[in-house]
């Protein structure tokens, strides 16, 4: 039995999406294709454009085999956490000898050799001094360097897999796919192949389901889109508007700084700027300084409205980072895989919400929590948006393809 593992959020499944998935089976002569992707909340630090168990559907349908959420904590943070999280998930399972990512460059040598760059500590703080964003000074740093090319978003991200694997001494081989079509940020549609920022763009911008986008994700999605539209779907970032008002409010009495992402200066401006909050994104933009990134800044919201700590982080590290593998669906045909999964795994496989508390530790329940509580606050989003009610996490039945 050959598995390939995937890490991704899908926000919202395109037809790139399906060729990644195509080509890691092709590639790795995968028999089976597990994916781990993002909840409710993304690495971006905003909420999924559409709820998780309509993309779970998508994954399958696409081609994926089984399909299991990235912890809340993980799936909203930055790259090391975001990658460390996804590896640490696949790697505990016991039956993934591959992980396939994307990346413009397609360059593995070039991707491990940035995995394993270490800037001058002082070199980063001059560069940051400057103005620019943490990311833009690595990026002039390691091009300064000049051991390795200019590399691309995919690439740096496809580099923190590289370097998660490395860091747990995995048997996982990495196996690297070059992007086709649009690059990550391309803002227009450019076709069969654009990117998920242009999809989203398109259709927070419009006020019906954008007849452009028809040709850019799989028939099967855009049915989706069209029947679930002002039911579910599209949920936008400034849905979750009063719900952050109220969490930051009801923390006065706190050091924000103690949420994951936020130091003392970002804590601070937070405090001074909460008095003319007038919506997430619009408050996003208040908070925003020359170094400081728009993601940084909505993952660091999203820390604190999903009360995401640093001491959290540290706790669930020394356990060794991911502690259940909870199933958001599967196919019927995919039995082989689940059995072996459940002879094979160092950690709890959770498919019954209700029976977590039997089989998970306290630390693990935490963790589960978190992912409760956010999607407890979609749901809410989506009834006050939309006034459709979806069964809560514990009544929610997995997705069987």
């Amino acid at each position: 039995m050959k598995v390939t593992g995937i890490i991704a959020e899908y926000n919202p499944f395109h037809n790139g999406h399906k060729l990644h998935i195509d080509k890691a089976r092709e590639t790795t002569e995968a028999d089976y294709i597990i994916v781990a992707m993002s909840g409710d909340f993304m690495q971006r630090g905003i909420p999924a454009m559409m709820e998780k168990r309509a993309r779970v559907e998508a994954a399958l349908l696409a081609g994926a085999d089984l399909v299991l959420e990235i912890p809340t904590v993980y799936a909203t943070g930055s790259a090391p956490y975001f990658s460390m999280g996804g590896v640490s998930l696949l790697d505990k399972l016991g039956v993934c000898d591959a992980l396939c990512f994307g990346s413009e460059s397609g360059d593995i040598k070039a991707v491990n050799a940035f995995a394993a760059y270490k800037p001058d500590d002082e070199a980063v703080k001059e560069a940051l001094k400057s103005g620019m964003t943490y990311p833009a000074a690595l990026d002039f740093l390691s091009e300064k360097d000049g051991s390795f090319p200019k590399l691309a978003p995919n690439d740096l991200l496809a580099a923190a897999y590289c370097k998660a694997i490395k860091t747990r001494k995995s048997p996982i081989s990495p196996c690297i796919i070059k992007r086709q079509g649009a690059s990550y940020g391309e803002r227009a549609l450019t076709g069969m192949l654009s990117s998920a920022t242009a999809i989203r763009l398109i259709i927070e911008n419009e006020d019906a389901l954008p007849d452009e986008i028809k040709n850019a994700v799989p028939d099967h999605v855009y049915e989706k889109m069209r029947t679930q539209y002002g039911l579910t779907f599209p949920v936008r970032t400034d849905a979750f508007s009063s719900l952050l008002f109220s969490r930051l409010r009801s923390t006065e009495s706190e050091n924000l700084s103690e949420y994951l992402d936020v130091n003392r200066e970002l804590a601070d401006r937070i405090r001074n700027k909460l008095p003319s909050f007038d919506s997430w994104t619009g408050f996003s933009e208040m908070l925003k300084t020359k170094n400081v990134t728009y993601t940084r800044i909505n993952r660091s919201l999203s820390h604190i409205l999903l009360n995401i700590r640093k001491d959290d982080m540290l706790r669930y590290e020394a356990q060794d980072y991911i502690l259940y593998a909870r199933i958001l669906g599967f196919k019927k045909e995919s039995a082989p895989l689940l059995t072996a999964i459940s002879k094979n795994a160092s950690l709890p496989l959770i498919s019954k919400l209700a029976d977590a508390k039997n089989s998970l530790s306290d630390l693990a329940l935490h963790m589960l929590e978190t992912d409760i509580l956010a999607s407890d606050l979609y749901r809410y989003a989506i009834r006050h948006t939309f006034q459709t009610s979806l069964p809560d996490e514990y009544r929610a039945e997995i997705i069987r393809i």
